[in-house]
């Protein structure tokens, strides 16, 4: 009887501490959260904070809600898919952006021809971008750059950019790709942003060449730690 009463006892305790870890794993993933987008079926901001995005041009839903934009392969901006972000405010204390990707196409096009995420702040120089080919954050002369190859992923993957005043880093599915204390230090606010659609020139000039997956896009007010 001593025995049944421990073992439950035990077990009321494991169960416990699974329902603590989860809840802390669940509070982690919501702390800073600015907006999350799962792309299931629509483009609301599922955080709870407002920030519904607008997908525009060419796209559509797949069968299991993924949004499939359809890039029109074009030096200058026709009618490619691309999501419209709303304006966060100023991330310049700390931000993290985090994106899954798969099947995607530049038409033809140089490898460097679109980016999967992109912020722009008008000013010819300055932007931030998570790219076919590489991670990006400058402002003012002062950039964070990081190249890889995104070849060897497919078909999902997810990239992760963390930034804050000391570090910028970046990630490609969990594994890092680079890091650099020599970040600006304030990057915002931005003008232009967007999943799938860049600009350039000013923000005189953009384009939405690569048709894409998209799923599960988050935007977060401060730079999530390695774990």
């Amino acid at each position: 009887m001593k025995f049944t009463k421990s073992a439950c006892t035990v077990s009321l305790l494991i169960v416990g501490i699974g329902l603590a870890v989860n809840g802390y794993s669940q509070s982690f993933l919501t702390n800073g959260l600015v907006a999350y987008y799962p792309f299931n079926g629509n483009a609301n901001d599922a955080s709870g904070n407002g920030h519904n995005a607008n997908v525009q041009g060419t796209y559509q839903y797949l069968a299991d809600g993924t949004l499939h934009l359809i890039g029109d392969g074009a030096l200058f901006y026709s009618d490619g898919g691309y999501v419209s972000l709303p304006n966060y405010g100023n991330l310049n204390s700390g931000f993290t952006v985090s994106i899954w990707v798969a099947n995607e196409t530049d038409h033809g096009n140089s490898i460097m021809a679109e980016s999967y995420v992109y912020f722009d702040d008008n000013s010819g120089g300055n932007g931030i971008w998570m790219g076919q080919h590489d991670f990006y954050v400058a402002q003012n002369n002062i950039e964070a750059d990081f190249l890889f190859t995104i070849a060897n992923y497919t078909p999902w993957k997810q990239l992760v950019l963390v930034y804050s005043p000391s570090n910028c880093a970046a990630y490609l599915n969990g594994a890092m790709v680079g890091s650099t204390n020599n970040v600006p230090s304030n990057p915002f606010p931005m003008v232009n942003s967007a999943i799938g659609r860049h600009w350039w020139a000013g923000g005189a000039n953009s384009s939405a060449r690569m048709t894409m997956d998209v799923k599960h896009f988050r935007i977060y007010n401060r730079a999530l730690s390695v774990s």
